[in-house]
């Protein structure tokens, strides 16, 4: 959406390296033009993101329930980083085996997706 719109607002401008900027440099107008094409795809991804939500049941999002999938997320992750060593994902979490323990009985995560096949 917004790239099409980009581009039917550009067309019939010549590139930039045709029409020398008074004080810019290309690599700072290159720089500029990467930076732009990243904005406007963070901008169609917001509206993607809210086009979402307004299609859903109208129910605001919940922050303990968005943090617990965050937080299994994240256990995810680093079990699979450490082929299911639960020792090595607390480390790499940053958390007591323990704790990593209780958060993975708590979250009901399936440990034996993550173990390494032989």
């Amino acid at each position: 959406m917004i790239m099409d719109e980009l581009s039917e607002r550009t067309k019939g401008i010549e590139p930039e390296s045709n029409k020398p900027v008074e004080g810019v440099k290309r690599s700072q107008l290159s720089a500029i033009e990467s930076l732009a094409f990243l904005l406007l795809r963070e901008i169609e991804s917001l509206k993607q993101i809210e086009e979402k939500r307004s299609l859903g049941d109208g129910k605001a999002l919940n922050f303990n329930d968005e943090m617990q999938k965050f937080e299994a997320t994240l256990i995810r992750n680093a079990l699979l980083h450490t082929n299911g060593v639960q020792y090595k994902a607390a480390q790499l979490l940053g958390l007591k085996p323990s704790t990593l323990n209780e958060k993975i009985k708590r979250q009901k995560i399936d440990l034996s997706k993550f173990e390494k096949s032989e």
